[in-house]
């Protein structure tokens, strides 16, 4: 399964109108960034809310946060559907029947006012199936509620894992902060995996050592994400073991330095530990065979951008099979996604209307168009590219001084009041702030004012 559209009414910023968006990138096994959708906007415009939306929906401990807070209008229901590319078969409980789904549905609101106690929470939600036809089975049987633990775990629903590493990176990856964390449940699968190749406390005791290096711990997918780990940061992560009974709950991800040095993992700060639990999680669902979606809310947080490039290299190759989900504030990131034609970027507005790449102008994909669209920056470079666009559709000569005659100030009209090269009242506004691009010495700078004004201009052009 793989999330196709998602429908937001009544959930923080979003109202009591239906929100859609239907259109989320699906992997197709072969190409890099087909998997991979990218929301950008301004902060306020709904992008946390989006994949704290999808989290919701699914995950239980996501949904146990829910509170009032996150309902925009109290004398109304909350609901958020996620549509799959595909339907799925699910065994209902109460009785056991089985039934076809094509998405998942959460909604919750405020306690009705009759309740006389108040040692309730006073949010109720609940998470449910999507049937895939309405009449079959009847509602109330049977039980359309997801698994008390994982929609995506046990007999019901078992294809998928879902990674969801909000901005709380620490809360998100560290063992030990709370019960339910990525990396808690690293640690038991390690522990799992130690544990059912013993045969006494006596080898627990003895024989740890000897059992990790003979390869008894079948977890080869934990080698691959080492490896990976270190072509990404260039640190090589290994264990040091602190608790034989619970080797790896209790187990110090550390890293060698050049004084041979023993750092830990977390010493090197949040970014690195989710790196390492998204590597891990991403080669363990490949290893089981299962589908994998994968939200992740600013990735470029506490990485320098030497190593989000490198990340987001990763997040590329991945988006092949996995399906990856991310928001980002990052131009650098912005940049660097925009070389992959697969990539689907959407644009939030501050309005909650989602404006999608077609307000582009350009007739190819830019990062300083998207990061103009997205979040009003108006760049040189942006200005530069504009600028030869239409230089390429409408110029007759090779000189610029041409062109800017005859389309600028004949074919649109413009006024010949800027200077040109140190002459007064020679060009049009764009032509000038060209030549005080490329010609500062001899023109100055141009003011931020100019520049939007004729962006913003020239933008009716194309």
């Amino acid at each position: 399964m793989f999330i196709k559209k998602l429908c937001i009414k009544n959930y923080r910023l979003f109202d009591s109108n239906d929100y859609e968006i239907d259109d989320f990138n699906i992997p197709d096994k072969i190409n890099e960034g087909t998997g991979l959708t990218v929301f950008v906007g301004e902060n306020g415009c709904g992008k946390t809310t989006i994949l704290d939306a999808i989290s919701s929906t699914i995950l239980d401990y996501k949904a146990d946060s829910f509170n009032i807070s996150d309902i925009n209008n109290p004398n109304e229901k909350t609901e958020i559907k996620i549509f799959s590319d595909k339907d799925f078969n699910v065994l209902g409980t109460f009785p056991n029947t089985n039934f076809d789904a094509k998405g998942f549905l959460f909604t919750a609101g405020l306690r009705g006012k009759g309740s006389k106690s108040y040692l309730v929470t006073p949010v109720v939600h609940d998470q449910q199936f999507i049937k895939s036809n309405p009449d079959k089975p009847k509602d109330g049987s049977p039980d359309l509620r997801l698994s008390v633990n994982n929609p995506f775990s046990g007999k019901r629903f078992n294809d998928t894992d879902i990674l969801y590493l909000d901005k709380n990176r620490l809360f998100q990856t560290r063992s030990g902060t709370y019960n339910n964390t990525r990396f808690d449940r690293i640690m038991d699968d390690f522990n799992f995996q130690y544990n059912k190749n013993s045969e006494s406390i006596v080898d627990l005791n003895q024989g740890l050592n000897e059992i990790v290096k003979k390869g008894k711990i079948q977890n080869k997918y934990l080698e691959t994400a080492i490896d990976k780990f270190e072509s990404i940061s260039g640190y090589r992560v290994q264990l040091d073991f602190l608790n034989n009974y619970a080797p790896f709950k209790n187990a110090s991800f550390v890293i060698k330095k050049d004084s041979n040095q023993q750092v830990s993992l977390s010493s090197l700060g949040s970014g690195y530990e989710m790196m390492f639990s998204l590597v891990y999680s991403y080669y363990m669902s490949e290893q089981n065979q299962k589908n994998m979606i994968i939200l992740i809310d600013e990735p470029e947080l506490h990485l320098h951008p030497k190593i989000q490039q490198k990340f987001v290299e990763f997040l590329l190759q991945i988006s092949k099979t996995a399906q990856v989900i991310i928001t980002t504030h990052s131009a650098l990131l912005i940049k660097q996604l925009s070389y992959n034609d697969f990539v689907k970027t959407i644009i939030l507005k501050n309005d909650t209307s989602f404006s999608k790449i077609e307000d582009r102008k350009l007739s190819y994909i830019s990062s300083n168009e998207t990061n103009y669209l997205a979040f009003n920056l108006a760049t040189e470079e942006y200005h530069n590219e504009l600028y030869e666009e239409l230089f390429y559709q409408h110029a007759t000569s090779s000189k610029i001084k041409d062109f800017d005659n005859q389309f600028f100030i004949n074919t649109k009209g413009e006024s010949k009041s800027y200077p040109w090269l140190k002459y007064p009242n020679e060009v049009s506004l764009h032509t000038f702030i060209r030549n005080q691009i490329h010609h500062r010495a001899d023109n100055g700078q141009a003011s931020y004012s100019d520049l939007e004004t004729s962006i913003k201009i020239m933008r009716t052009y194309l």
